[in-house]
């Protein structure tokens, strides 16, 4: 990604889980990254402190296999096939009080700066394409349906 300094994975506060594998490589001339999931957690990270940001954002995903489990309206089943997600700090001014308290709150348990808000673009199953959803976990993350399980085509 031009201009980007630095990018991590990201993982979860005491995660048990194995950590999602990411290989940077080459499909035709363009850049890509491998994501290996089995069960697993992840985030690719980029952090653009201060960068200036595009008002478009564009990219593909191609996937192997369904998660035939996904349910994006449940804490169960909001695990997704692939997920782009944008992270935003905001000012906790700017944040409802309760979801405020919530995330000072998440913020010193996690021990991490956790963004005050996030958008996510996924392929869900049943979703309607262009829905946009509530996090099951929390509202400062929403979620819109690029595609659905009736529009993927999936890679052997």
């Amino acid at each position: 990604m031009p201009g980007v300094a630095a990018s991590l994975v990201a993982t979860l506060p005491r995660q048990t889980k194995p950590v999602t594998r990411f290989v940077a490589e080459r499909v035709g001339e363009r850049a890509a990254v491998r994501i290996g999931a089995d069960e697993s957690y992840g985030n690719l990270a980029f952090d653009l402190p201060g960068a200036e940001v595009s008002r478009l954002l564009h990219g593909s995903w191609r996937t192997r296999l369904p998660n035939s489990a996904t349910a994006l309206r449940s804490k169960a089943g909001d695990d997704t096939p692939a997920k782009v997600c944008l992270s935003f700090d905001l000012p906790l001014e700017q944040v409802p009080f309760g979801e405020r308290t919530l995330l000072r709150l998440f913020r010193v348990n996690a021990g991490e700066n956790l963004p005050a808000a996030t958008l996510c673009w996924v392929s869900g199953r049943v979703e309607a394409r262009g829905a946009l959803l509530d996090s099951p976990f929390t509202r400062r993350v929403r979620t819109i349906v690029l595609r659905n399980a009736a529009d993927l085509r999936f890679e052997p």
